[in-house]
């Protein structure tokens, strides 16, 4: 996408961009939208701030469907989520040939890409490959950026024992903090691990993260011919999924299948009914904790809807993940925006008290994890603290295991490279831009030097990145400073 300051009006979106050659440059597609300060903030567009599709895109596309790659036509059935849950529903009680009939009808006539993914995944829980793998490319066809269908297509040719030769193998694991799809990357290296962690069951951030990891560990015991750890792992990992999650209907099948194995060993019709017996408490346990996690979800909607809103105050977004917490303590990374929110309003004690309890959790190496271990000694730093935070900044950069880029900040932090040098490593990097320049505003302000940390704040926010927290916690301290 590109800017322009040519007014874009509604009723102008799919028209061309024109330059002062005459020659059609893209497409307009969107404007920026502002939002006013107040309880009940008012979107206005700002027709001067638009954004244009590149005609190079335009021309990618058009060939693409020359050659007959499938396309979303942007078209937004509602009715669509009512058949969803109902194939979900009917995979979730093992119907496989009924959902996938379902979504083989409703593919008649929508190429929804949500629809598509939830297709493949059925094609894989019944083992038909090879049709899961032509609907994973359609979604990398109507979406480039489709992680998650390049983690089954990976996670399907591991199945095959071909993960090596995969096509998708090393997107994956190049995928980092700097990505939101980076926990795929984690899991592809998990799969691939050799020796299985022993504390996998610990490295989730988030109840749906430790379901994939449990249901990774159910594949390698299973790999292994550990037939009963398989089991016990894909039955942890259902416990803990929701059942509209594609984790869910993976570990529910290898649940199925390994409970038909257990039966057809099973040496008389006693011990047949004892199995009977457990499988249908344990299915009655799974339902009962996917109901109480309904009633969560609901109560946590409103929470996570105001939590969107720009405007919101420090000390509400406080409060909204201190209940989110108390309402599921295992949802860990709330912990990270926890410790985010109460530095947003100067809380040191408190922000300290979050950070070090994210980084006690011991999970798997995320954005998260490398966004504490600076603003737990940032937080330092502004306290008077400084031989505490150059104690942790100094064992921070000194541990090899932990990230380059994160490392170099600190290195800059304890003097040991110049701000200069850090900001030609940014490059055209929006997340090493808004990293950097975050963690040098927040240093400055400890330092009492405003016009330093001001500048920095501002350097932050032009990277646009607006999804991350770093990007609302400059946002937050740059209008601290300018209220002071």
């Amino acid at each position: 996408m590109i800017q322009v300051d040519t007014s874009i009006h509604p009723g102008n979106s799919g028209g061309p961009i024109i330059d002062t050659r005459g020659k059609v440059i893209g497409i307009a597609s969107s404007v920026v939208m502002d939002y006013g300060p107040g309880p009940f903030p008012v979107a206005t567009l700002l027709a001067d701030i638009g954004i244009v599709l590149t005609i190079a895109k335009a021309d990618a596309f058009l060939e693409e469907l020359k050659a007959g790659r499938k396309k979303w036509n942007g078209i937004v059935n509602l009715s669509l989520d009512t058949t969803i849950n109902e194939i979900l529903a009917l995979a979730g009680e093992m119907k496989w040939q009924q959902a996938m009939a379902m979504a083989d009808s409703a593919l008649q006539t929508s190429v929804d890409p949500g629809l598509i993914m939830l297709a493949g995944i059925l094609n894989v829980c019944m083992d038909d490959f090879k049709t899961a793998r032509h609907r994973f490319q359609e979604a990398i066809s109507i979406s480039e950026n489709n992680q998650n269908a390049r983690w089954m297509l990976f996670l399907m040719d591991w199945l095959n024992r071909r993960s090596g030769e995969s096509p998708y193998r090393q997107g994956l694991l190049d995928l980092d903090w700097r990505s939101p799809d980076e926990f795929l990357g984690y899991l592809a290296r998990v799969l691939e691990t050799a020796d299985p962690d022993p504390r996998i069951e610990n490295r989730g951030h988030t109840p749906g993260e430790t379901a994939w990891l449990l249901y990774v560990a159910g594949l390698q015991a299973e790999r292994e011919a550990d037939l009963q750890a398989a089991e016990n792992w894909f039955k942890t990992a259902l416990a803990l999924s929701d059942s509209r999650d594609w984790v869910f209907l993976l570990a529910l099948t290898r649940w199925e299948a390994a409970e038909k194995k257990r039966w057809a060993g099973l040496p008389d019709e006693r011990a047949k009914q004892a199995c009977r017996t457990e499988t249908e408490a344990f299915l009655k346990q799974v339902r009962q904790a996917q109901a109480i996690r309904y009633e969560r979800l609901a109560r946590q909607a409103p929470l996570l809807a105001e939590l969107e809103q720009d405007t919101l105050q420090p000390s509400r977004r406080k409060d909204i993940f201190k209940h989110l917490l108390r309402d599921d303590p295992d949802h860990v990374a709330w912990l990270a925006h926890l410790a985010f929110a109460c530095a947003m309003s100067d809380d040191w004690e408190e922000a300290l008290e979050a950070a070090s309890a994210f980084l006690d959790h011991r999970g798997w190496h995320n954005a998260n994890r490398w966004q504490m271990t600076l603003l737990y000694p940032g937080i330092l730093h502004m306290m008077g603290k400084d031989q505490e935070a150059d104690a942790r900044l100094t064992s921070f950069v000194r541990d090899q295991q932990a990230d380059p880029w994160y490392r170099s900040i600190g290195e800059t932090l304890l003097g040991e490279k110049t701000e200069a040098e850090l900001i030609r490593g940014t490059g055209e990097s929006p997340c090493d831009a808004l990293t950097a320049y975050t963690a040098m505003g927040f240093w400055a302000e400890g330092n009492n030097q405003t016009q330093k940390a001001v500048k920095y704040y501002r350097e932050a926010l032009g990277s646009c990145l607006d999804h991350r927290p770093e990007y609302g916690f400059a946002r937050e301290r740059l209008r601290r400073l300018q209220n002071r």
